[in-house]
C-alpha cells in the first residue's frame, strides 16, 4: 500500500500492522508506534528516513 502525500498526524495505531506499506511525502507527527503489533517494530528496521532530523528522547 502507497500512503502519498498524506497527513498521518496523531494517528491511533493501537494494534495496527502496517505490511509493505509505503510513505512518500507524508507528514506524520505524534504517532505512536509503540502501539503496533510487535512486528512492526522488526520491519522498521529496513525504514529509511532520508533527510530526516531524528531525535531521540
Amino acid at each position: 500500500m502507497l500512503f502519498k502525500t498524506c497527513n498521518l498526524s496523531l494517528l491511533k495505531l493501537n494494534g495496527t500492522v502496517f505490511q509493505d506499506a509505503k510513505f512518500e511525502d507524508c507528514k506524520i507527527v505524534g504517532a505512536e508506534f509503540y502501539q503496533c503489533e510487535k512486528n512492526f517494530s522488526q520491519s522498521l528496521s529496513k525504514t529509511v528516513f532520508y533527510n530526516i532530523a531524528i531525535f531521540l528522547t
